[in-house]
């Protein structure tokens, strides 16, 4: 009876003291998610100390407003200012046309005629019957050289999924090419990217999902890090939270189903106007051989590498862009103003 007692108390100390393997599991994983959250303020911290002068006055862009009803029953958002040569800006995914004003503020003040616009489904700016297609983008880069370019012809630049949409011209609408001097692709891409990221793309529950977890603040600073190199600040982190935030659902998962299977590089052939194609170094988002596919398969031209910006290089590097463009500009026949 003393052994059976003893063994008992031997046991039952052994129960108590070895706590069940669920309080375990869910000890370490709030240690787990204690540390995740401390590193993550401890980033964030550090990153609010970076030094910069970007400013969320530079995207005020004001100008001659004009809303053009496009061919299919859909709305394009666009404003225009200054005088001189015309430079059409076109946007990515999930941004709008304010993307692009840290570069338009350059080419203003160098005497260039800009204009910007939201894509079809951002902003101010409506999808009709073609929905979010690249054969819509494509009618809306039209729309907007057809009745904003004027008699002169145009220089054409596109951010991302602007870059597609300035592309996707040479299959939809090669007639509009005769109306433009050149084009500049930034940080884009020419077919989808992987089968993997053709699945993820074309899963409305996971792009939900993702939208979902950037509407936290934190999360949104920790998720837009990487669409940039090493010229990045918080204010620039806000900045592209707050257009994420601002784009419907609808226009992420519909854009997502039309860049989950495309291949436009066989058509560009045809894109046979002065181009310049500009990447990042170390863009994670279109990764610098997507630039290089489109430099190979475009029949006039050239490869501009900026080091150390991510794909957010509109607002990493403008003056470089703003550079690049005032150069083709003045070698595709438009006067060169710098």
């Amino acid at each position: 009876m003393l052994y059976r007692s003893a063994c008992w108390h031997t046991e039952g100390m052994a129960r108590f003291r070895r706590p069940p393997l669920w309080l375990l599991g869910l000890g370490v994983a709030t240690v787990a998610a204690g540390a995740a959250v401390a590193s993550q303020s401890l980033t964030l911290r550090r990153w609010s100390n970076r030094p910069t002068d970007f400013d969320p006055n530079h995207f005020l862009f004001p100008g001659t407003e004009h809303v053009l009803t496009t061919h299919d029953g859909g709305s394009v958002f666009a404003i225009e200012a200054g005088t001189g040569p015309t430079v059409i800006l076109g946007h990515g995914l999930v941004g709008d046309h304010t993307h692009w004003a840290p570069v338009a503020h350059r080419l203003l003040a160098e005497g260039f005629r800009v204009i910007i616009f939201d894509q079809r489904g951002h902003g101010k700016s409506s999808a009709g019957s073609e929905g979010l297609s690249l054969q819509g983008l494509a009618n809306d880069v039209a729309t907007v050289i057809n009745e904003l370019g004027g008699a002169e012809k145009v220089i054409i630049v596109g951010h991302s999924l602007g870059g597609v949409g300035v592309q996707s011209i040479a299959r939809h609408h090669p007639d509009v090419l005769a109306k433009v001097d050149g084009a500049v692709l930034v940080a884009t891409l020419g077919h989808t990217i992987a089968a993997s990221v053709a699945k993820l793309l074309s899963n409305p529950l996971v792009l939900l999902a993702y939208h979902r977890l950037v509407k936290n603040p934190n999360r949104a600073r920790l998720a837009a890090r990487g669409g940039f190199g090493t010229e990045f600040s918080v204010p620039m982190l806000d900045q592209l939270a707050l257009t994420w935030e601002q784009t419907p659902d609808s226009t992420l998962v519909g854009f997502g189903a039309a860049l989950g299977a495309f291949n436009l590089l066989p058509d560009l052939e045809r894109f046979d106007v002065p181009t310049v194609v500009v990447c990042g170094t170390v863009d994670t988002v279109t990764p610098m051989k997507l630039s290089e596919e489109i430099h190979a398969a475009l029949p006039n031209s050239r490869l501009v590498r900026v080091a150390n910006a991510g794909h957010m290089i509109v607002w990493e590097a403008p003056a470089a862009i703003a550079k690049e463009i005032i150069a083709l500009a003045g070698s595709a026949g438009q006067p060169a103003l710098v």
